[in-house]
């Protein structure tokens, strides 16, 4: 289970990362990948909490509850995409893994964000399918 970690006086987290099965597996190359977090000053540590985390470390989720409003924040980290049938299997597993925790859980205003590794784009697979999920919800891509 995530659970919510202090930084320092001022700052709690809540964090994943996928380099924890790469490094138990032997020796790790290349650059490092995966994982997410949130990091939120301690007066609202309060008002947080931590909702879901995927079993590979790529998403993790949690709600802000203000007043009267409840804030459902998913971060995600998708693999780059390549192509290959692993790839599409991934993007189907979090299209589905998101869509889940949209239907579970209960807020007002809900926030998507992370680093997809695709562009918002119809020529993209990993868009078509994250399009099909923020349409069933009536939501739209916004891209910074």
């Amino acid at each position: 289970m995530l659970t919510a970690h202090i930084i320092n006086g001022n700052f709690y987290s809540a964090a994943v990362s996928s380099m924890s099965k790469s490094v138990s597996r032997g020796l790790v190359t290349g650059r490092p990948f995966g994982g997410v977090s949130f990091l939120w000053h301690r007066s609202l540590n309060g008002c947080v909490e931590i909702v879901n985390r995927d079993p590979e470390d790529r998403c993790c989720a949690l709600v802000l509850k203000l007043r009267n409003r409840t804030i459902l924040f998913i971060n995600l980290y998708l693999p780059c995409s390549d192509g290959s049938v692993d790839y599409k299997s991934e993007i189907h597993f979090y299209g589905g893994y998101v869509s889940n925790i949209l239907e579970s859980v209960n807020y007002n205003d809900c926030i998507i964000m992370g680093d997809f590794n695709f562009v918002c784009d119809e020529l993209h697979f990993g868009y078509s399918v994250f399009k099909a999920v923020l349409i069933n919800i009536h939501y739209m891509c916004v891209t910074v």
